[in-house]
């Protein structure tokens, strides 16, 4: 029995997860006193340290939108063209708000089929009117919209002016959210029994819009992601080193985007510190996660560029094969130990395989993880079904796959040689898990199951506490590994378990 340090310090080896095991603490705290609460940034808080992986298999707007509720972050792949990420990110940020002071609007003489094809593509029901003066004239819903003819002008069914609940202010120059806070609004829209309040000036103009759906899902997900002052979530998205991408980066932080991550599976090079760089300098107030790194000295080069957070892992995900083809990466146990000392949260990317897995990712030092496999499953993830065997499975694949390589604008892992991509990843198929509204909770609860056999209730205290050898390891030997799982079970079967 020993401290992390002292296996680390004087080992040859590169551990795993599986090659340690943690000791159990003391318990003097019931299981709802764990807060698992973490800083990324300055302005991202998480409650639940949870990132998606940015894979087109995984992370798009509705599993990004569902953590975000949860009390996680999604990152957006870059798999796609900027102005599809850029739809994706700006789904995410228009879910939920408080104020909306930029609503999507039409004018009186709009169709109704334009109209439809506006619910289909936001997934909003209701619209407000605008004549050419920017002057709130009627709103148009679900309500007036079916049943009718495609090409009916919205001025002839929608809901009039005077119709329609209104908060008055005198001018748009002393709107101030300060003056009409959130909850007062709140209150408007309980005591009328109405599902949108309209912000309007003493000239009829729209200045923001408030709905029933944003309050009713601020008390329905009270740890959810979001920014304080807009109540809109938080949302991430990738981007790649390759010059061309500048456009992308300024295009996502034009849309709102929160973080940056700067997708490479070897981040410590020149391209990489010339990209933090640029969004230093053209997105000054966007948070930048860097990587891929498993050493120190990777990170310090990235860190020293400027880079808020590092995202460890190197050839350990399930679906990765960087270690095979190139040689090169490290066991994410030994990542993690190693990179935790550059002085920013790290992130633990891939080798994920149970809830446990996490628990421990948290002890080496990680802030948050970022799970691919292990989300790729929930109903929210894009990618589709299949059966096999009478299993109900979704497709999940590398972003360095042949798969992924073909629909690529730009290649994350490296530029292609004589026009021969060599893949670092595969494709597969995972176990449904069904919704992350489900999911997600249930894992959320084992990893603080987890904490509470520690004997800690903090992100910060289970820190502390491996820090100071308070926390306790041991090496595992196969047998031991063998007998920490399932054994000796003429049959057994998986339910209720985080595979």
């Amino acid at each position: 029995m020993v401290t992390l340090n002292e296996i680390f310090d004087r080992t040859l080896y590169s551990y795993s997860y599986d090659d340690l095991i943690m000791h159990p603490g003391f318990i003097n705290f019931p299981l709802e006193k764990v807060n698992l609460q973490t800083q990324l940034t300055d302005k991202i808080t998480l409650n639940v340290p949870i990132l998606s992986a940015p894979m087109d298999t995984v992370t798009e707007h509705k599993l990004a939108i569902q953590l975000a509720l949860q009390g996680g972050l999604g990152i957006i792949h870059n798999n796609n063209t900027i102005e599809t990420q850029v739809a994706e990110v700006l789904k995410v940020k228009r879910y939920n708000n408080g104020f909306i002071d930029t609503p999507v609007s039409f004018s009186e003489e709009t169709t109704l089929e334009t109209i439809i094809k506006a619910r289909k593509e936001h997934g909003f029901s209701s619209f407000p009117i605008l004549n050419q003066k920017k002057c709130l004239v009627g709103a148009v819903s679900k309500m007036e919209v079916e049943f009718r003819d495609s090409q009916t002008q919205v001025s002839k069914v929608m809901k009039l002016y005077d119709e329609l609940p209104k908060l008055h202010i005198k001018s748009r120059s002393a709107w101030s959210r300060g003056d009409y806070p959130l909850a007062e609004a709140q209150k408007i829209i309980k005591e009328k029994k109405c599902n949108r309040l309209f912000v309007v000036d003493e000239d009829q103009c729209l200045i923001s819009l408030i709905t029933r759906k944003d309050i009713l899902e601020t008390l329905r997900y009270p740890l959810a992601t979001k920014c304080d002052s807009t109540n809109q979530l938080l949302v991430g998205a990738a981007v790649s080193t390759h010059p061309k991408d500048r456009e992308r980066i300024v295009a996502l932080y034009r849309s709102g985007v929160d973080l940056l991550v700067i997708d490479a599976a070897q981040g410590n090079s020149s391209f990489q510190i010339e990209t933090i760089s640029y969004i230093r300098q053209h997105c000054p107030k966007v948070g930048i996660m860097a990587g891929n790194v498993v050493t120190r000295q990777q990170g310090d080069n990235l860190v020293a560029a400027g880079a808020d957070i590092l995202r460890v892992g190197m050839g350990v995900g399930s679906i990765c094969t960087t270690q095979k083809v190139c040689g090169v990466g490290r066991g994410q146990a030994s990542a993690l130990v190693d990179t935790q000392k550059c002085g920013v949260p790290i992130v633990a990317d891939g080798g994920v395989k149970s809830s446990g897995d996490i628990t421990k990712a948290f002890a080496l030092g990680a802030s948050a993880v970022m799970l691919g496999s292990m989300l790729a499953g929930t109903d929210e993830s894009p990618s589709d079904y299949l059966y096999e065997e009478g299993v109900r499975l979704k497709k999940y694949r590398g972003m360095g796959s042949l798969g992924a390589l073909k629909v690529q604008k730009i290649n994350r892992y490296s530029e292609s040689i004589n026009k021969v991509d060599i893949a670092q990843g595969v494709e597969g198929s995972v176990v449904c898990k069904g919704s992350i509204r489900i999911y997600l909770p249930y894992l959320v609860a084992s990893i603080k199951h987890g904490f509470q056999d520690l004997g800690v209730e903090t992100m910060k205290s289970l820190h502390t506490s491996v820090q100071n050898g308070t926390i306790r390891f041991e090496l595992r030997s196969p047998a031991s590994y063998t007998e920490g799982g399932i054994h000796s079970l003429f049959r057994f079967t998986q339910t209720g378990q985080l595979m």
